[in-house]
C-alpha cells in the first residue's frame, strides 16, 4: 500500500511539472515587454489611486460634484506606451479632430491635452475616459498570467486598444 501511494505521489508530481513546463515555454521573457507591462500597471494604479483617494477624502455626498483630477505625469507614462495621444488643446476640439486624435481598432488611443500654459486642461469626459481605461487595466490585465505564459501579451495589448476604441465611442 505504501509503495503504491509513493508511486501515485511521484506520478502526480511529474504530471504537474510537465504541465508547468509546457506553459513556461510560452512565458514572457522579453525584457522590453515586461517593462511595458509594469509601466502600464504602475501608471494605471497611480491614476486609480489618485481618483479614489480624492473621492474618499471629500465629504460624504460631495463626490458627485468633485472633478476627477489626474496627474499629467501618469498620463505621460501611458502616452509613452502608445495608449494616449497627447495634443495641444487651445479652445474647442471638433468631432472630426476627436476622431483624428483617437483613431480606431488597433490604432485606437485615448486623447488627452498636453500640459502647458497655452493648453487648456482636460475635459471631464477625457479625465473620465482615462480613469475608465486605468480601472479596466487593473481589473483585467493579469501580469502573472502573462509572465507565466497563460495569456499572450501581444493579444492583451491589442485588446487594450479595442477597449480604448469602445471607450472613445461611448
Amino acid at each position: 500500500m505504501e509503495k503504491s501511494a509513493t508511486t501515485y505521489g511521484i506520478l502526480v508530481k511529474n504530471s504537474l511539472v510537465n504541465e508547468l513546463a509546457q506553459e513556461f515555454v510560452r512565458s514572457l521573457n522579453n525584457q522590453q515587454s515586461l517593462d511595458e507591462m509594469l509601466k502600464l500597471t504602475i501608471a494605471c494604479s497611480l491614476i486609480v489611486n489618485q481618483v479614489l483617494s480624492a473621492s474618499a477624502s471629500s465629504e460624504p455626498g460631495a463626490t458627485s460634484d468633485k472633478e476627477i483630477a489626474i496627474d499629467d505625469r501618469y498620463v505621460s507614462m501611458l502616452a509613452d506606451l502608445d495608449y494616449v495621444n497627447l495634443y495641444t488643446k487651445v479652445l474647442i476640439v471638433t468631432a472630426a479632430r476627436k476622431t483624428e486624435l483617437t483613431g480606431s481598432g488597433l490604432n485606437a488611443k485615448l486623447r488627452y491635452p498636453k500640459p502647458g500654459r497655452l493648453s487648456t486642461s482636460a475635459s471631464k469626459a477625457e479625465r473620465t475616459m482615462m480613469f475608465m481605461f486605468a480601472s479596466c487595466v487593473l481589473a483585467y490585465v493579469d501580469i502573472g498570467k502573462v509572465v507565466m505564459g497563460y495569456q499572450d501579451w501581444t493579444m492583451t495589448k491589442n485588446n487594450l486598444h479595442y477597449l480604448i476604441d469602445e471607450i472613445n465611442k461611448a
